[in-house]
């Protein structure tokens, strides 16, 4: 079930950029392969409130939220309007693209997709949220 979670260097880049949804599972601030991820057992049981509380908590704690990728693009397009597409590459038999696509009131702005070298759909998912978060911290700095 691990992998239907971001990776624990993903999850310090989203703590960077200011992710704290609620999430079913947490990585401790100092990971080692015995203690990666904390599964929050209970989170189904809880009310929103609840879980929100306990974020606060965990992350007081140091250790921060592991999200599931789905999450992690769903923000992205909600918070930030940048959508994250990973296109089957016809022409490659077995390969993925990446096309990030940002969107403000006056403008779209697209990257065409290319080939990422991606062979599975895993990869490409990650590569393309690497991409999300490095056009999130140029755009954050450029503020």
């Amino acid at each position: 079930m691990d992998k239907e979670f971001v990776t624990y260097e993903i999850g310090i880049a989203l703590k960077q950029l200011s992710f704290y949804n609620e999430c079913m599972a947490f990585y401790p601030n100092v990971y080692t392969r015995e203690n990666h991820l904390i599964y929050d057992t209970s989170f189904i049981e809880r009310t929103l409130g609840e879980c929100s509380n306990l974020n606060t908590k965990m992350q007081d704690g140091g250790a921060f939220v592991a999200p599931l990728w789905q999450q992690v693009i769903e923000w992205f397009r909600e918070q930030h309007q940048i959508f994250i597409e990973l296109p089957k590459m016809r022409w490659i038999d077995t390969g993925y693209g990446i096309q990030i696509k940002q969107y403000n009131k006056k403008l779209t702005l697209c990257s065409a997709a290319k080939y990422s070298g991606a062979k599975t759909y895993e990869e490409a998912r990650e590569q393309g949220v690497l991409k999300a978060i490095e056009v999130v911290k140029k755009r954050n700095k450029q503020l």
